[in-house]
């Protein structure tokens, strides 16, 4: 192989090798006694969060839920659109926040949330090798009208847009290996 062709080669392969990775996870819970309770939730306030823009905290109102939280992490070195989806038998509310989730005081570190309860679907931007953790409450109190209730989450990370550089990269892999299929068309007319 010709040294240009080894650079082509060697640009696509670098790519390659470059890309952003996404991540999706879903889980499933039912509501059950034993599971942790806060002291307040979130207001809905039938505003779902975008990612293009970021949501004002809802405030709170003073009900004890019940709560689970699970732990994300956004491995990409740039912001990345991360979408929520709650689907629920009965309500269930989605929220999120960067780094920890303190049900003492939900402001903190908030980032965003479904604004409504049941079936819903909410998105926000993560910061660049966030760790986020989403919560999912239950409505209507810790008594009998949650218990045995489930909820099904799913966190999809989008692919982020490529990088000039990267768009650099692969014009080159591609002029290089153009280069090496006219050379070799050509040595055998």
């Amino acid at each position: 192989m010709r040294p240009l062709c080894w650079l082509g080669a060697a640009a696509v392969l670098l790519v390659a090798a470059s890309g952003q990775v996404r991540a999706d996870f879903m889980v499933s819970h039912t509501w059950a006694n034993g599971d942790p309770v806060e002291p307040q939730r979130l207001f809905r306030d039938a505003i779902p969060s975008v990612f293009t823009s970021m949501k004002s905290f809802p405030g709170t109102i003073n009900e004890a839920d019940f709560y689970q939280t699970y732990d994300l992490f956004n491995p990409n070195n740039s912001p990345t659109p991360v979408f929520i989806t709650v689907t629920s038998d009965f309500q269930s509310f989605g929220s999120i926040y960067l780094d920890s989730f303190n049900p003492n005081n939900l402001a903190m570190n908030y980032l965003g949330d479904a604004g409504v309860s049941g079936n819903s679907t909410f998105s926000i931007t993560a910061p660049a090798d966030a760790h986020l953790v989403l919560g999912v409450n239950s409505i209507d109190g810790t008594g009998s009208a949650s218990l045995g209730h489930s909820y099904t989450v799913s966190v999809t990370g989008a692919d982020p847009v490529p990088e000039p550089s990267t768009l650099t990269l692969l014009g080159i892999g591609t002029l290089g290996l153009a280069a090496y299929g006219w050379r070799r068309r050509r040595a055998a007319a």
